[in-house]
């Protein structure tokens, strides 16, 4: 009896077609395994340096921090030691030449065991949006002749009065709670004084206005030293948009002004040294150099490859004499008026 053979039977090899289907088939599965398993390396080494990152930043938090600190008690010591506190010039109280001034005029110091500086400002710098009159500094600064500037102001400040007010009566220019409903802000203004500068970056129309800063608002029941509006910007904390217009300064002067601050926060070198006499006294009648007692602390803590960097800001009132510059009536805690990490 003869027995008919398939012809993809036993013996018999699958046609050429078939075949290569088949390779095709394994050629490609094997691909897709190639392109996961790189995707899953690339992922995990993606995991493994999005950790290292995050840890790093975790502990130069830490550092930062320890930086700030340690650099406000080296204030305190220094203020302690030393009762002359002016700024940008060399004082007679000061007879080692190795010692280390610890003021507020944005000298980089550096830390031990930190790779980064901390430098040290006065708080008390910007425009004051505090109390019952947000931003009156403003009009100070308005040429008489730029119309248009003025109307920009006066337009701002009606806004930052109705903000503040706890009526409803509307200034000419100003905006209340319809308008902010308008703008899908339901619950502004807040019909009180501010409690933070970060208020002000609420009101319609402060990017045309404010190129100057804010200034710090205290914690309630503590304020900064001396009266509204009775003293002169700081010189080493201003801006150099507030250096121009307060100073009334040319391009030209105020390249040399920033040099000279440059200087002698770099180099210790004098003011007087740097610029002519006519500009000299007209940075001193138009700013104070005087600390104001409320320091501003900014450390930067970097990674040892430089490619990581965090930064920590602190605000506190080193006027050790002022009981507000504690937080509790044992004088224990300090009052932090500003913490931030970036």
């Amino acid at each position: 009896m003869r027995m008919c053979l398939s012809p993809t039977g036993p013996g018999r090899s699958a046609p050429p077609a078939q075949g290569g289907m088949a390779l095709v088939v394994v050629m490609g599965s094997a691909a897709v395994a190639a392109v996961l398993a790189a995707h899953v390396m690339l992922l995990s080494e993606t995991i493994a340096r999005e950790s290292a990152v995050a840890a790093e930043r975790s502990r130069l938090k830490y550092v930062a921090e320890s930086a700030a600190d340690r650099a406000f008690w080296l204030h305190l010591v220094d203020r302690r030691l030393f009762a002359d506190r002016t700024l940008g010039r060399l004082s007679p109280q000061r007879t080692d030449p190795e010692a280390e001034p610890w003021m507020l005029d944005g000298r980089p110091h550096s830390s031990a065991g930190m790779r980064g500086l901390v430098a040290l400002y006065d708080a008390e710098r910007g425009i004051d949006f505090s109390g019952g009159q947000p931003g009156e500094e403003l009009r100070q600064n308005i040429s008489p002749e730029d119309i248009e500037w003025r109307e920009r102001v006066e337009t701002f400040l009606d806004i930052a009065a109705d903000y503040v007010d706890g009526d409803d009566q509307l200034h000419l220019r100003g905006m209340e709670r319809d308008g902010y409903l308008a703008e899908g802000l339901g619950d502004l203004p807040r019909d009180a004084p501010m409690q933070f500068r970060e208020e002000v970056y609420w009101l319609p129309g402060w990017r045309d206005v404010l190129q100057a800063g804010v200034r710090l608002i205290p914690p309630r029941g503590i304020t900064f030293p001396g009266n509204r509006g009775g003293r002169r910007p700081s010189f080493f904390s201003s801006s150099p948009d507030l250096l121009r217009s307060h100073g009334n300064l040319s391009e030209t002067e105020l390249e040399a002004v920033l040099q000279a601050r440059e200087s002698w926060q770099r180099d210790a070198i004098p003011l007087d040294e740097s610029l002519g006499a006519d500009l000299t006294a007209r940075i001193m009648n138009r700013f104070s150099f005087v600390e104001s007692g409320v320091a501003a602390i900014e450390a930067a803590a970097q990674s040892s490859d430089g490619d990581v960097t965090r930064r920590f800001l602190v605000a506190r009132l080193a006027d050790i004499r002022r009981p507000d510059a504690y937080g509790d009536n044992a004088r224990q805690t300090w009052a932090l008026w500003h913490r931030q990490w970036q």
